[in-house]
């Protein structure tokens, strides 16, 4: 499935450097570990992980996380990063014998309405 984001993903990689863009460091990320933190979930699906960042600031608090991005090249990225023994999976589903207790999206929970 070809995208905007295969097209641009080496700018995101680029844009996201080591730690992450602006707006990811100083307005989304303590919003988005706060709610982790309040919900304590084992295991976390983060649906269009890109890069991984998110997976790695959860898997550096013991949570076991997997993500999946239709974006073969961020997913490399994030493999070449992470270092991990198995890929996480591309496009598809994860396998539906997998629980996890929270699935966040960075984008959807970014741009929720208020209650």
């Amino acid at each position: 499935m070809a995208s905007g984001w295969d097209a641009s993903a080496q700018a995101w990689i680029a844009v996201q450097g080591d730690g992450g863009d602006f707006g990811r460091v100083h307005v989304l990320d303590a919003p988005m570990l706060a709610i982790v933190e309040e919900l304590g979930p084992a295991r976390v699906l983060d649906v269009g992980c890109g890069e991984g960042r998110f997976c790695r600031m959860l898997a550096d608090r013991g949570i076991i996380t997997t993500g999946i991005d239709p974006t073969a090249a961020l997913i490399d990225h994030r493999l070449m990063l992470t270092h991990v023994d198995e890929p996480p999976a591309t496009g598809g589903p994860p396998d539906k014998r997998d629980r996890y207790n929270r699935v966040p999206n960075f984008h959807i929970m970014a741009w929720r309405k208020p209650a």
